[in-house]
């Protein structure tokens, strides 16, 4: 058993969810925060081994894993970022997701019915053929399971921040 593994069980607990930071806020500014591609790939591989010793560890919904989908979560990856989640963030903007940029709110809920974003907006979540337009989508093998990641991990301009295909090297 993993250090980390056997403080957590120490304490009582059975299940958790990883999760990664990623390049923004804060963390686009400080590399050290993140994790490197060779540390990406130790913690996949840390989780299918506690996984497979009957913990149940599981990663984070943030992007398609290729040959580690099914290995580390519970299901397989979707964004469902406006698609069947969407949130209402503190100043009433009506977002898919808290941790998307501002680009990608639908509207407020103080200006706009918020039913009515929901059956008409959130166009860009829906649709994401416009992501396969540009690097490192346009060309890749695995779009139709990856649909250009999680919203998330996408900048103002659109373009994608980290593809976990790349840095797992697949």
């Amino acid at each position: 058993m993993h250090n980390s593994t056997f403080y957590l069980w120490s304490l009582g607990v059975r299940d958790w969810r990883i999760f990664g930071i990623d390049p923004m806020g804060r963390a686009a500014s400080n590399p050290e925060l993140l994790l490197t591609d060779e540390q990406f790939r130790f913690l996949m591989h840390f989780i299918v081994s506690e996984r497979e010793a009957g913990r149940h560890v599981s990663y984070s919904c943030e992007g398609y894993l290729g040959t580690y989908e099914g290995r580390v979560r519970d299901h397989l990856y979707q964004c469902a970022a406006g698609i069947s989640v969407a949130s209402i963030l503190i100043d009433g903007s009506i977002s898919a997701c808290t941790s998307i940029r501002g680009k990608y709110y639908q509207g407020n809920i103080y200006k706009d019915s918020f039913w009515d974003i929901w059956e008409n907006g959130f166009k860009p979540y829906r649709d994401r053929s416009w992501m396969k337009q540009s690097e490192p989508c346009k060309d890749c093998k695995a779009w139709t399971f990856c649909e250009g990641n999680g919203m998330h991990l996408r900048r103002e301009d659109g373009s994608l921040m980290l593809c976990h295909l790349h840095r797992l090297g697949q």
